[in-house]
C-alpha cells in the first residue's frame, strides 16, 4: 500500500507515520519502506519512530532511486541479487574493460588530450 502525507513539518510527518504504524501494525515479516531523501534524515525518523513505536523492526529507509530501481527490477522479474551493470561500482569496471580498444577509435581524439 502507498500511503503519501505531505507537510513542511517533520515533526508532524514523524508523529503521522508513527501512530499510523502504532495503530495499523505490519504483518510480523512485512517489510516497511519509508523513503527518505538523506541519510541523516533516516536516523532521525527512525528514532522519532521508536520512541513511538519502541522498535523499528523491519522498518527500512531506503532512499528514492535505490526503492524505484527495486520496484522496477521486480516488474520485470529481475533476480534481485543478480548483479546491477548500471551501479557505479559495476560500471567503473566495464568502462575500464572497453576502454582501450575505445580510445583507439576517431572519435576518442577529443578525450585523449
Amino acid at each position: 500500500m502507498l500511503t503519501i502525507y505531505r507537510s513542511n513539518k517533520a515533526e508532524w510527518l514523524a508523529e503521522i507515520l508513527g501512530q499510523e504504524l502504532r495503530l495499523n501494525p505490519p504483518e510480523i515479516t512485512e517489510e516497511v519502506n519509508i523513503i527518505v531523501s538523506t541519510w541523516p534524515s533516516s536516523q532521525w525518523l527512525s528514532e522519532k519512530l521508536s520512541l513511538v513505536n519502541d522498535i523499528n523492526a523491519l522498518v527500512k529507509f531506503p532512499f528514492p532511486g535505490t526503492y524505484l530501481k527495486k520496484i522496477v527490477r521486480t516488474i520485470l522479474d529481475i533476480d534481485p541479487n543478480e548483479e546491477d551493470s548500471w551501479d557505479k561500482n559495476n560500471l567503473v569496471w566495464k568502462i575500464l574493460e572497453v576502454l582501450p580498444n575505445l580510445i583507439q577509435a576517431e572519435e576518442a581524439n577529443i578525450i585523449k588530450t
